[in-house]
């Protein structure tokens, strides 16, 4: 081998050698750590889900029918003496029901009936309750109403919670760090990595993805509803200073 060629591949294998030890002494030099976050945010929006059908005075005929546009008219009148504003009511969906009997083992069909739900949006228990009791008054929660319950609750600024929310696992993240190197005189450094870490669903409604769960809490003083907990995980990469 030519001794300048010789020497060139010397250097190049020293250089190689270099990089490595310098990426193992860097590697060497970092710390991860888990950050958690929680917060209870009150529902400033609860979503029920009524459901009516029509039905019939006396015999299945239809003169006898009473229909879904005038079932509807006296739900949307309970709904407005609950100070329900008309923006918080949406259509939930219309069926056909086809019903039928059965009489000395024959089956008899029904003549079918139109059913409607309606989404109604309150912010509170009190606002739930004057709902209930207006649709009671209107004598509709035994005659027509097949279906009353709540499907969901939620937060319109839920966005901002979350951003929060994640902040606060990156201080408790550094301040993890930051304990467990002050034992050695050393501290935290730069970011290298930040990564959330997915958790399992829980008893709740997960709403906010893999990283953000809501799950069932005690009832909120704000709305009376139970709280939507808001947590989050992050896995954080620093450098050692």
């Amino acid at each position: 081998m030519h001794p300048k060629t010789k020497q060139a591949y010397l250097t190049l294998i020293f250089c190689i050698a270099s990089l490595f030890a310098v990426a193992q002494t860097n590697e060497a030099r970092t710390i991860s750590v888990t950050g958690s976050a929680t917060t209870n945010v009150s529902p400033n929006e609860i979503i029920i889900e009524v459901r009516y059908e029509e039905y019939f005075n006396g015999e299945e005929q239809e003169a006898n029918r009473v229909t879904i546009e005038k079932i509807e008219e006296k739900v949307l009148t309970a709904l407005g003496k609950a100070k329900i504003k008309d923006e918080k009511i949406t259509l939930g969906g219309i069926n056909v029901i086809r019903p039928s009997i059965y009489k000395n083992n024959e089956r008899i069909d029904l003549k079918r009936r139109l059913s409607k739900a309606l989404f109604i949006c309150v912010e509170t228990t009190d606002q739930l309750l004057k709902v209930v009791r207006q649709l009671e008054a209107a004598q509709l929660m035994d005659e027509v109403i097949t279906t009353f319950e709540i499907v969901e609750t939620r937060h319109t600024d839920v966005e901002e919670f979350k951003k929060q929310v994640k902040i606060d696992a990156f201080k408790d993240a550094w301040s993890k760090a930051n304990l467990i190197l002050s034992t050695s005189n050393q501290k935290p450094g730069a970011v290298l990595t930040v990564k959330e870490s997915p958790q399992q669903p829980t008893n709740g409604m997960e709403i906010f993805g893999s990283t953000y769960d809501v799950v069932a809490s005690p009832a909120s003083r704000i709305s009376g509803f139970k709280p939507i907990l808001v947590s989050c995980n992050i896995e954080v990469v620093f450098s050692i200073e």
